[in-house]
């Protein structure tokens, strides 16, 4: 009766968690690793496939870090090239531009977090373009202000 119980609440927890995450957004735990690792491949070759490497987006990094607010940033190449923040126009400095990063580069960190077994990774990603929306990567349970999340929105592709 107890097994019962167990296989019960393991299946209510299962559906409570694809309602709450609506399968798009995923918390990958130690056993979810292949899981997550699929879905981010399978993102990386809808982003490939597209040929997208010229575009504008707003990139918001989500850190204990130095970054003040969301920025439209310009890709050209794969590379970021230029930003404004939002909330004031002005153009990001060097410095400050430097903790943007490329989806190409948003990729490689979502990677490297499954692949170095973080402690939690939610990820979403985009359904057309492949490209990481949301993600945050809290890579040690027992360490404080090491997370690190990122959130792009306003995605326009150029040049197709």
């Amino acid at each position: 009766m107890r097994r019962h119980r167990r296989a019960i609440t393991k299946i209510w927890s299962a559906v409570i968690s694809s309602v709450v995450f609506g399968g798009c957004m995923l918390f990958v735990g130690p056993a979810d690793r292949e899981v997550e690792l699929r879905d981010l491949v399978a993102a990386r070759a809808r982003w490939n496939a597209n040929g997208v490497s010229d575009y504008d987006v707003t990139a918001q990094p989500q850190c204990f870090c130095r970054f003040t607010g969301p920025a439209r940033i310009v890709v050209r190449g794969g590379v970021v090239v230029r930003g404004t923040l939002i909330a004031t126009g002005q153009p990001l400095d060097s410095v400050s531009l430097s903790g943007y990063r490329s989806v190409e580069r948003l990729f490689d960190v979502l990677e490297d977090a499954v692949r170095t077994h973080a402690h939690r990774i939610d990820a979403s990603y985009n359904s057309q373009y492949g490209f990481p929306q949301h993600f945050f990567i809290d890579y040690s349970q027992m360490t404080a202000d090491e997370e690190y999340g990122y959130q792009l929105d306003d995605f326009t592709p150029l040049g197709r």
